[in-house]
């Protein structure tokens, strides 16, 4: 995603490349871009990096949760 926005690829190309909805591209642009101007110049116009990207879905994911047994027999 990085390199083809990079490239100057639209939202809508690189969601045909990708086979994704373009709603779904801008949502991750949008949800991952930086939240201040890099002190370097970006590649992209919109900030977004693949390692920042990659380290916020690992913050934002949930932590597994352990069923009490009694739930367990009850889904079941």
């Amino acid at each position: 995603l990085q390199q083809l926005l990079s490239e100057g690829y639209s939202f809508r190309k690189i969601a045909g490349i990708l086979e994704r909805s373009p709603s779904s591209i801008s949502r991750e642009v949008k949800r991952n871009k930086a939240a201040w101007k890099p002190r370097n110049k970006p590649d992209n116009p919109y900030w977004y990096n693949h390692w920042r990207a990659q380290n916020l879905y690992i913050r934002r994911r949930r932590e597994p949760v352990r069923m009490a047994d009694k739930k367990k027999k009850r889904v079941k």
